[in-house]
């Protein structure tokens, strides 16, 4: 988290309310300056196990790598400050977990809002989840011929897994969990449910003229490296390929 003293307690409201009880809360402050870390003690003694470690602000994907190597855990699942947990996330991922012993992440639906949730969309409706191939290397595909699918804040992943693909790319500011999924989808097969796990957040502060060129340049260096990293069939190149075009050009009218 970093800043968060707008959401974070809706945030790990939400937490509080799962049906699921045993799990540990492991927060990674990004150097916050306002009330974020006095909000938070607030919280300490509400959970079964709640971690808090706070640091200089070094950006997301340091502290998502930090929080990976802290939690005591196999089984680990992301909620950014200002999203929101469905209660029954955390016994939902224990299904999947134990109903597919091949897969090393799951993820499932969310809906999209602002205000005090008011839903604006559902994430599965602008995708086509059920056409996307999810075994191991065909998900890390899949994540590039059609884009990032996956809700961040409705995914959990094995560890040990994640801790084989180098983690989180710290020279991307916009895109690391994009990146991240993908390295994961190269390696390892992935599950999905269509039950909503998390409500995810639109406010103001998330897409500034600035953000959005600083993304559009990772976006270009992301599919532009998989391009020349990967042995691709010529019709899958030609399509991340037609993405990278679009988006060279959608960087020169931001």
């Amino acid at each position: 988290c970093f800043n968060s003293e707008k959401y974070i307690a809706k945030t790990l409201d939400s937490l509080l309310n799962q049906t699921y009880k045993n799990f540990e809360v492991v927060i990674i402050d990004d150097g916050s300056k306002d009330n974020t870390h006095k909000i938070i003690l607030q919280y300490k003694d509400k959970f079964r196990s709640l971690i808090y470690y706070y640091h200089d602000h070094r950006g997301f994907a340091y502290s998502r790598n930090i929080g990976i190597k802290k939690a005591k855990y196999e089984w680990i699942a992301f909620l950014d400050h200002d999203d929101i947990a469905a209660d029954d996330r955390i016994e939902i991922h224990n299904e999947q977990i134990n109903s597919n012993y091949k897969s090393k992440l799951f993820f499932g639906n969310c809906e999209h809002f602002y205000g005090n949730l008011n839903i604006v969309k559902t994430h599965f409706n602008q995708h086509k989840i059920s056409k996307y191939l999810l075994n191991s290397y065909s998900a890390g595909i899949s994540l590039l011929k059609y884009g990032s699918f996956i809700p961040s804040s409705s995914v959990v992943f094995s560890k040990k897994s994640a801790l084989s693909t180098d983690l989180f790319n710290q020279n991307y500011s916009y895109i690391g969990d994009y990146d991240f999924f993908i390295k994961m989808g190269l390696k390892y097969s992935f599950s999905y449910t269509n039950r909503i796990l998390s409500y995810w957040r639109i406010h103001d502060g998330q897409a500034t003229k600035n953000m959005l060129k600083i993304y559009n340049k990772e976006f270009i260096d992301l599919l532009d490296n998989y391009i020349n990293k990967l042995e691709l069939d010529f019709f899958v190149k030609l399509l991340i390929s037609k993405r990278l075009f679009l988006q060279k050009i959608k960087s020169y009218t931001t």
